[in-house]
C-alpha cells in the first residue's frame, strides 16, 4: 500500500512538473488560450518534450543513472516552479473558449459524465498499477529501456527488434524506470499518455464544439477496448496519440484563430516530431496536416509572390522542428541498421521485409475492416476492437442539417487516415488512435445535437450507453 501510494505521488510529481515547465515555453512564445485547462494541457506537452530528450541527452553520453536523474529532476522541478510563479503573476483568461455552440439544455448531462469519467480513471488508474500481463510490454517496450538503465546508457541491442526504432516513449519509461521503478513507467507511459490524449480530445471539443461534447469524447475515447488495452501496458502508442492530438490542436489554433496564428505552426511542428519520435504511425497526420497547411495557405487571396514565400515560409516553420526532433532516432536507426526507417522501405535499403499484404484487400476490404474492427478483435489475433460506438453513431451525419465546417474538416481527416492507415501502415487498431479521438469528438457533437432535438433519444443514449459502460469495463476488470 505504501509503495503504491509513493508511486501515485511520483506520477503526480512528474506530472506536476511537465505542466509547470511547459508554462516557462508557454510564456516565452507569447501564446494564448481562453481558460486554465488549455493552458496547462499545453504546457504539460512542451514539459514532457523537455523530459524525454534531457533523458535522451544524458543516455547517450552514457549518464543514465540514480545521480545524474535526480539532477535533472531537480532542476526540472526548479523550472517548474519558475513557470507556475509566472503563470500566476501574469493571471489567466477563463472565458469559454468554443468558437461554435451546440444547443444543450441539461447541465445533468455534465455531472454524470464527469462522474463517469472519475471512475473511468480510478479503474485505468489500477489497472496500471498492477504487473503487466501484455508480452511486447514484458520482452520489448519495457525491456529495451530496461537494458539502456543496466548499462547506464544507449547501447548497441543488435539482436532487439525495437531498440531501433524512434524511442520517445522508451526514455520516458527510463526516466521513470531510475526515478521510481516499473510500476511508474507503466503508469506514466500508459495511464498518463491515455489521460493526455483524452484531455487534448477535451481541448479539442471544448473550443471549437462545446464543454459538453468536449465532456462526452474522452468518455468514448478511453471506453474503446484498444485503448483500455495499452493503458496496463508501456506500449508507444498512447504517447504518440497524445502528440499526434497536440499537433491537431495546434494546427486549427492557427487555421481558425486570429491572434499570433504562424507561431501555432512551430508548436504544432514540435509535437509532431515529438509524435514521430515515438512511432512513424505519425507520419500519416505530419501528411495531412502539411497538406492541409499547404492547401489552406495557397488559397488565401494574396499575390502570387506573397503566396509562394508563406507556402514556403509556413512550411518550413511546421516541417523543421518535426525532423529536428525525430532526427536524433532516424540517425541512430540508421547507424544500427542502413535504414533510417527501420523497418519500413527494407525493399530500398536492405535488411529484412516488414511489409505484409494486407489481410482485406479491395473496395470491399476497406468497408470490411472497418465493420470487424468495430464489432470483433480483427484483424485477428493483434486487433483489438474499437466497438460499435462509432459506428452506431456515424450515420447521426446524414439526421443533422447543416453541419459545421469543423464537422466536416473532422471527417475529411478520419478519411484521409483511414485510407493512409489502410494502404500503409500496420492494420491494427491501435495504430490509429488519432483517428478515434478525433472521432470521438465528431461522435459527441452529432449525438448531442440529435438528442436535443428529440428527448427519447437522449434517455435510449444514457440507457444503452450505460449497459455498454458496465460491460466494457467488468470485462476489463475481469481481465486486469
Amino acid at each position: 500500500m505504501i509503495n503504491s501510494l509513493l508511486n501515485i505521488l511520483c506520477l503526480v510529481f512528474v506530472m506536476t512538473v511537465a505542466a509547470g515547465l511547459g508554462l516557462l515555453i508557454f510564456h516565452r512564445m507569447k501564446l494564448s488560450t481562453g481558460w486554465t485547462g488549455e493552458t496547462l494541457v499545453v504546457s504539460a506537452g512542451f514539459g514532457f518534450i523537455a523530459i524525454i530528450y534531457g533523458t535522451a541527452c544524458l543516455a547517450s553520453v552514457s549518464m543514465l543513472s540514480e545521480t545524474p536523474v535526480y539532477g535533472f529532476a531537480t532542476l526540472l522541478a526548479l523550472g517548474a516552479a519558475v513557470g507556475y510563479w509566472h503563470w500566476k503573476s501574469s493571471g489567466v483568461d477563463d472565458r469559454c473558449s468554443n468558437v461554435g455552440s451546440v444547443a444543450e439544455s441539461s447541465g445533468r448531462w455534465g455531472r454524470w459524465l464527469y462522474i463517469v469519467l472519475g471512475g473511468m480513471g480510478i479503474v485505468l488508474l489500477l489497472s496500471a498499477m498492477a504487473p503487466p500481463l501484455e508480452g511486447d510490454t514484458l520482452h520489448a517496450y519495457l525491456e529495451v529501456p530496461r537494458r539502456y538503465v543496466d548499462a547506464g546508457g544507449i547501447v548497441d541491442l543488435p539482436y532487439e527488434f525495437f531498440a531501433s526504432l524512434p524511442l520517445n516513449m522508451q526514455m520516458l519509461s527510463a526516466f521513470a524506470l531510475i526515478f521510481r521503478g516499473d510500476q511508474l513507467a507503466q503508469m506514466l507511459t500508459g495511464f498518463g499518455m491515455a489521460i493526455g490524449g483524452a484531455s487534448a480530445a477535451y481541448l479539442i471539443g471544448r473550443r471549437y464544439f462545446s464543454p459538453l461534447v468536449a465532456t462526452l469524447a474522452p468518455l468514448l475515447y478511453l471506453s474503446t477496448h484498444t485503448v483500455e488495452y495499452l493503458v496496463p501496458s508501456t506500449k508507444v502508442n498512447l504517447g504518440w496519440a497524445f502528440f499526434d492530438l497536440l499537433a491537431v490542436y495546434a494546427v486549427c489554433r492557427w487555421a481558425f484563430d486570429d491572434e499570433h496564428r504562424d507561431r501555432w505552426l512551430l508548436i504544432a511542428g514540435l509535437f509532431s516530431g515529438v509524435a514521430l519520435g515515438s512511432a512513424y504511425m505519425a507520419g500519416l497526420t505530419t501528411a495531412i496536416l502539411g497538406t492541409f497547411i499547404l492547401t489552406r495557405t495557397a488559397l488565401e487571396s494574396r499575390p502570387r509572390r506573397i503566396s509562394l514565400y508563406l507556402l514556403a515560409r509556413r512550411a518550413v516553420m511546421y516541417a523543421v522542428p518535426a525532423l529536428l526532433l525525430v532526427s536524433p532516432w532516424l540517425i541512430k536507426s540508421f547507424i544500427e541498421t542502413g535504414n533510417p526507417v527501420h523497418p519500413f522501405l527494407s525493399s530500398v535499403f536492405g535488411g529484412s521485409s516488414f511489409d505484409k499484404k494486407p489481410p482485406y484487400d479491395g473496395p470491399v476490404g476497406i468497408i470490411a475492416l472497418v465493420w470487424d474492427m468495430s464489432t470483433q478483435f480483427a484483424p485477428f489475433p493483434y486487433g483489438k476492437p474499437i466497438g460499435p460506438v462509432f459506428l452506431a453513431l456515424l450515420p447521426a451525419v446524414f439526421l443533422v442539417k447543416r453541419l459545421k465546417r469543423e464537422v466536416w474538416l473532422a471527417l475529411a481527416f478520419v478519411a484521409a487516415y483511414y485510407i493512409l492507415w489502410y494502404l500503409f501502415a500496420s492494420q491494427r487498431p491501435r495504430n490509429m488512435l488519432t483517428a478515434v479521438a478525433l472521432l470521438g469528438v465528431i461522435a459527441s457533437y452529432l449525438l448531442i445535437v440529435l438528442a436535443h432535438r428529440e428527448r427519447i433519444l437522449a434517455g435510449m443514449f444514457i440507457a444503452l450507453f450505460t449497459v455498454y459502460l458496465l460491460f466494457e469495463f467488468s470485462f476489463y476488470v475481469r481481465l486486469h
